[in-house]
């Protein structure tokens, strides 16, 4: 399984009573999310997002959301397009784990092999953190719905 960590850098947020005033204390954290893949069982495809802290002064939770797509054509398998079939959004402490991460999932309808995508956004609780959203694509040997089939590449993420 193929996991993708970014670094990013958040501020916590300084401001009076008027809406005025400065960042400071900067956490440098990393955005990390899996590849889509079979659930242990064999009756799922999922995937997990998380957060770690870098270095710096950080929060004690993030906000952490996460979205599995699959990739979805029309009945004679033109028009392709990432549909979204699931979504999770937790308070979860740094680190992954049971617990400290998202689950996304849906369960298989066919055992065909198809595409996905797991992205996850993580923002800092009391911090002013980048907008950035982060993904991993990847074929499974599962299908959620019937006009589902594999991505051949990431041109169209």
């Amino acid at each position: 399984m193929t996991v993708l960590a970014v670094a990013n850098i958040a501020y916590a947020d300084d401001q009076d009573e008027t809406g005025h005033g400065q960042t400071r204390d900067a956490c440098r954290f990393g955005s990390r999310v899996d590849d889509p893949h079979v659930s242990a069982n064999g009756t799922d495809v999922c995937g997990h997002s998380w957060w770690q802290v870098r270095s710096g002064t950080c929060p004690s939770h993030a906000r952490v959301k996460s979205w599995l797509y699959q990739w979805t054509c029309d009945s004679v398998g033109n028009n392709c397009s990432w549909v979204e079939i699931d979504d999770d959004n937790r308070v979860v402490r740094p680190g992954g784990g049971a617990g400290r991460r998202t689950d996304v999932r849906r369960t298989c309808v066919t055992f065909d092999s198809t595409g996905y995508m797991n992205k996850v956004d993580v923002d800092l609780i009391g911090f002013i953190d980048p907008d950035t959203q982060f993904y991993r694509i990847n074929n499974a040997n599962c299908r959620v719905t019937g006009y589902g089939r594999p991505h051949d590449d990431g041109s169209d993420a």
